[in-house]
């Protein structure tokens, strides 16, 4: 069925006439697509901007769930090993 709907035959003549993507477009969509790679490529500067929120979410769930132990930071390989080797 989709193979039908997306790459049938135009059945409105109307639609034949109908550009895939103007300049416009591209230039609105061409910066977005250079953030999703750069994002997929190279996320550390993106993380780096939420790690403080991050961890203040993570340590007030923490408070509210106490068999989870708050971490010194989330995003420190370090810490993360003495908390595990401090919980054994």
């Amino acid at each position: 069925m989709f193979q039908r709907v997306m790459f049938g035959p135009l059945t409105n003549e109307k639609n034949k006439a109908l550009a895939d993507l103007t300049p416009r477009e591209l230039v609105y969509l061409a910066p977005i697509l250079v953030l999703i790679v750069l994002m997929g490529v190279y996320p550390q500067p993106f993380l780096e901007v939420m790690q403080p929120s991050v961890e203040r979410v993570v340590l007030r769930l923490a408070e509210a769930t106490p068999s989870i132990p708050p971490t010194a930071s989330l995003f420190d390989p370090s810490a993360a090993a003495a908390v595990e080797a401090g919980s054994r």
